[in-house]
């Protein structure tokens, strides 16, 4: 879907909006003004996702439409320079802060501008009171002692340039439809990055008069959530940031400029889009959400465009659209609180007419009906659930508490707020539903089409026709019942042999040969997951199976399960907040599942059916072929065509698992070809690996093995790879046009056999991934000002790769780029030389552990399971960093740069835009 232009998207579940609190109140937070006018809030809370985690947020409520004129962009310049400063002594303060912290600057530390404020984030873990203190002195810093160093301010220049380049004046959708929304707003001429031409003539004192002018205490809050001491906290706040203090005339504020955009049509072109986006908008103002009464009106909202949306896929599915459609709401934050109502269709122009038409149906169809007692009952199931897992991490209170804030709205306790659902939602009723559906459906739409300049445009009348309510619709479709879909008659297999490892982890092994590792894991409470993985994926298929296969699995999990159909399944999975998904990777057959712990028994038996009663209707095949066809003809007639052929034919060459399918590969498969590929390749045990990681007792787990898992058909092929993954065959230079705009897009690729650097492992090359990108970011960005942003990463490091890659993404000017080039070079052999502190790798080392650790203890438990055989990790001390995460040395380093920027490797430069 493409970005929602400035309306950001809110989802309902996460609303928790805010005034102040009231002296009965019993909120678990603190919120208070210092003497100097700054206000404060913390929220502390420790719990299975905030342990030890911390978010502090410092929100200055001054931004572009603050500026005059002749000051456009300085919001934003004085953001960027407030990572960028220099003190007397020449030193950076806040990245002496950030490094005493552990964290680096764009990832766990970063700032943004917008229209009405400037917000600064930093989030760490290690909740110590020296570490606070460190985090609190930082942003006291930027609030109020922010310098303005001459020669830092020219490098900066270059860099807001190429942000310029990058980020604005490009020709996509997204840029279009954002300056488009824009269109009735002065804001529109008012956009953060500013004006080039005061920027490039911005002095320091003009930066410092207008930080002077809006720093200021009494125009900014501090917002700290996480696992925090009180009362030591409120004394390091308070010795921060006391000596800031608020000039003696009171601030005045920008004029709010919002206004309630009028029903009308416009119409835009992008050179990026393959095909057509069309969005219907209503809009209404006073969004402000200062009771109970008017949060219950907007999770009732919520309610019906999520159930909407719900409407929408299943009525894609069946009528096999080549548009995709969806359904929203949101609201643009601003002091008017207004707030917009979306439908949308993108994908194929020639179905335009047909997915207008489907989604009025759809629309008036909910404001006549509302929604069904089913319905209403699954959404609520699923809010209460997602709720209950989502309201620990710090970031998420934090971003609560800024809102309220900045907006005035009800903030209310993360405890409180989930009983107020669970007290509110059972009473809301169908009838309900339809007298607010009735309510906020009935607009005029805005109408904004975006597509190709090549397409055919239907006209004004055409468009209002195609999205014009139906007079009469039909009440809303029949659901499967709640009875399990499921019937397994097989006789139950046998657990063989089981052992407990040292890290945890439960190994089963199955009569059918699977074998099942289970990690008992309650952090995501009342969740489970589950993952099926068989080595040997496409790189084990001959050519035209794997043309077959790569069209097999979306067209099986649109076909349907068992006795069930594709919506039939669609409807049965919605029911029970169930996801299944299917693919094959280069080297991997797999299967995941996820969904709550109550419907762990329907997942199992779901898996079983996944495994062994997979469909291939005839008509789904048509229509994922149609759908695949239309894609690759608005590809061929895309602007940038020739250039993506001459990538792909260097990366990939005529490899049929990776190059772009031919009509004629498409119009080959037929529903015998995708069959046998399940039969083959996918159904039954094969050489599956089963994983789970859940909250579940190991009897009721060994009970759905035996009846679920273990008598799935003994189909175990030894697959062994027909194909290597292709290599970069020469270094060569390819250039070609794409999208317009002042910038070039250049993407840099050093490789070299993985054979002859055995020692490569995956720590090393995360490790060397961000030390470079840190390298080339102050190097490339911030003392040459070649590029905005610039990033490195390593492939490479497990047993199913063939080489080692290194990539480099960046952007420059069309005159810039061989100098950028050079100088990214240049950098990567300085990595190649310099002499390497063992203390820079220990740090590394140690940051990558902990990022292992956090992996560990959240949702990416699962994924270290499943990769383990393919890093050469251990399952006995599998969750232990110390053993996972493998040391490496500074010749190691060296040796790998040395390799990359060596004659023996193969450069590939790839330039769109020269």
């Amino acid at each position: 879907m493409m970005a929602k232009g400035f309306w950001v998207a809110l989802a309902t579940t996460t609303l928790m909006t805010g005034c102040a609190t009231t002296p009965e109140d019993t909120t678990p937070y603190e919120r208070y003004t210092l003497a100097n006018g700054m206000e404060v809030l913390i929220w502390p809370n420790r719990n299975s996702e905030s342990n030890n985690e911390v978010r502090m947020e410092l929100v200055v409520k001054a931004g572009s439409e603050d500026e005059r004129p002749d000051q456009a962009g300085l919001a934003h310049f004085v953001e960027h320079m407030a990572f960028e400063q220099r003190d007397g002594s020449g030193n950076n303060p806040i990245d002496a802060w950030l490094y005493g912290l552990g964290v680096e600057h764009q990832s766990h530390a970063n700032a943004y501008t917008t229209f009405d404020h400037t917000r600064y984030y930093l989030q760490f873990n290690g909740t110590a009171p020296e570490r606070l203190e460190k985090g609190v002195k930082a942003f006291a810093h930027i609030a109020s002692q922010t310098h303005f160093d001459a020669q830092e301010v020219e490098q900066e220049k270059a860099v807001i340039e190429a942000e310029w380049r990058y980020r604005e004046n490009t020709e996509k959708a997204d840029d279009i439809l954002f300056k488009a929304n824009l269109s009735e707003h002065p804001w529109r001429e008012q956009l953060a990055i500013g004006d080039m031409e005061v920027i490039s003539h911005a002095t320091p004192q003009q930066l410092s008069d207008f930080y002077q002018t809006h720093y200021r205490p009494d125009n900014a809050f501090l917002v700290v959530a996480g696992d925090v001491d009180l009362p030591t906290l409120k004394q390091q706040i308070n010795d921060a940031f006391s000596s800031w203090s608020a000039p003696e005339s009171a601030y005045q504020p920008a004029d709010d400029v919002m206004v309630v955009p009028q029903p009308s049509i416009l119409k835009l072109t992008a050179p990026d889009l393959t095909g057509s986006y069309v969005m219907l908008e209503g809009f209404s103002d006073d969004w402000l959400i200062d009771s109970e009464d008017d949060l219950y009106r907007i999770e009732m909202l919520g309610a019906i465009f999520d159930v909407l949306q719900q409407r929408l896929d299943r009525v894609a599915n069946q009528e096999q659209m080549t548009m995709d459609l969806f359904a929203y709401y949101g609201r643009h934050i601003s002091h008017r609180h207004l707030g917009s109502l979306v439908l949308e269709a993108v994908g194929d122009t020639d179905a335009m007419q047909q997915a207008l038409s489907l989604l009025a149906r759809e629309w008036a169809r909910m404001a006549q009906y509302g929604l069904t007692q089913d319905e209403l009952d699954r959404w609520r199931e699923s809010v209460l659930s997602n709720e209950r897992n989502n309201l620990d991490s710090a970031k998420y209170l934090a971003d609560l508490a800024v809102d309220s804030l900045l907006y005035g709205d009800l903030l209310k306790g993360h405890k409180q707020y989930l009983e107020y659902l669970e007290k509110a939602l059972p009473a809301f009723t169908p009838e309900q539903s339809q007298a607010l559906a009735s309510d906020v459906l009935a607009f005029t739409p805005r109408i904004t089409l975006v597509q190709t300049p090549s397409a055919a445009t239907p006209t004004d009348q055409q468009l209002r026709d195609w999205s014009r309510w139906p007079q009469k619709v039909a009440v809303p479709m029949g659901f499967v019942g709640k009875k399990e879909a499921w019937t397994v008659t097989k006789q139950p297999g046998q657990i063989l042999s089981q052992e407990t490892l040292p890290s945890g982890i439960k190994v089963f092994r199955l009569s059918n040969g699977m074998e099942v590792m289970y990690s008992r894991h309650k952090g995501n409470a009342d969740w489970v997951d589950i993952q099926f993985v068989g080595l040997g994926g496409l790189d084990a298929l001959g050519d035209d199976e794997a043309i077959s296969a790569r069209l097999a699995l979306s067209v099986m999990a649109a076909s349907g399960l068992g006795n069930l159909d594709g919506e039939a399944l669609s409807h049965w999975l919605n029911e029970r907040s169930i996801t299944i998904n299917p693919y094959f990777t280069y080297f991997t057959r797999e299967l995941q599942l996820a969904g709550p712990s109550n419907q762990i028994k329907s997942m199992f038996r779901l898996a079983h059916a996944a495994l062994a009663e997979a469909q291939v209707n005839e008509h789904v095949l048509e229509h994922h072929k149609r759908s695949a066809l239309s894609y690759i003809q608005r590809q061929a007639s895309g602007n940038r065509d020739e250039f993506d052929r001459r990538v792909e034919q260097a990366m990939y060459h005529d490899d049929t698992r990776l190059r772009r399918l031919t009509e004629q590969d498409i119009e080959n498969v037929s529903k015998q070809d995708i069959e046998s590929i399940y039969h083959q390749y996918f159904a039954g045990a094969q050489n599956y690996k089963m994983y789970i990681v859940g909250d579940l007792e190991p009897a009721e787990l060994e009970r759905y093995l035996t009846q679920y898992i273990a008598n799935i058909s003994n189909q175990s092929a030894d697959y062994h790879s027909t194909v290597d993954y292709p290599k970069l065959q020469k270094s060569e230079r390819i250039v070609g046009d794409g999208v317009g705009g002042e910038a070039t897009f250049i993407t840099l690729m050093y490789e070299v056999d993985a054979e002859d650097y055995p020692w490569v492992n995956l720590s090393l090359l995360k490790a060397e991934a961000k030390q470079l990108s840190s390298q080339l970011t102050s190097v490339i960005r911030e003392d040459q000002g070649l590029t905005y942003a610039i990033s490195a990463d390593f492939i490479g490091g497990s047993r199913l790769n063939n080489t080692v890659q290194l990539r480099v993404d960046f952007s420059a000017a069309p005159d810039e780029v061989d100098d950028a080039i050079n100088a990214v070079n240049q950098q990567i052999l300085v990595r190649a030389r310099q002499p390497i502190d063992m203390s820079e790798i220990d740090a590394a080392l140690v940051k990558h552990r902990n990022e292992f650790d956090e992996a560990v203890a959240s949702d990416g438990r699962l994924m270290i399971m499943a990769t383990a055989d393919m890093f050469n990790r251990s399952k006995a001390t599998l969750f232990d960093a110390s053993h996972s995460v493998s040391s490496y040395n500074a010749e190691q380093v060296h040796q790998l740069y040395r390799a990359l920027m060596g004659d023996q490797a193969r450069h590939v430069e790839f330039i769109l835009n020269p």
